[in-house]
């Protein structure tokens, strides 16, 4: 049994498989988000459907959190 490591998929990993130790894979993780309160008002469609609109440069931080690169190198 294979997960992210995070606590939703831990959790939901010993639910399925009770009294087995899930495999953690930290690369499945998705990426993460910033607050979003701190993103302007004006930019906030912007950040969620400009996004993965185009290619996006690798140092693009999505929602103002983590970028596609930081993502990768965990």
């Amino acid at each position: 049994m294979i997960t992210s490591g995070l606590p939703r998929t831990v959790e939901t990993a010993e639910l399925v498989a009770a009294g087995r130790a899930p495999e953690e894979w930290p690369e499945l993780r998705e990426l993460e988000g910033g607050r979003l309160g701190d993103l302007p008002e004006d930019e906030l469609e912007q950040a969620f459907v400009g996004f993965f609109k185009d290619v996006v440069p690798e140092d693009t931080p999505f929602l103002g959190g983590e970028t596609g690169s930081s993502a990768r190198s965990t």
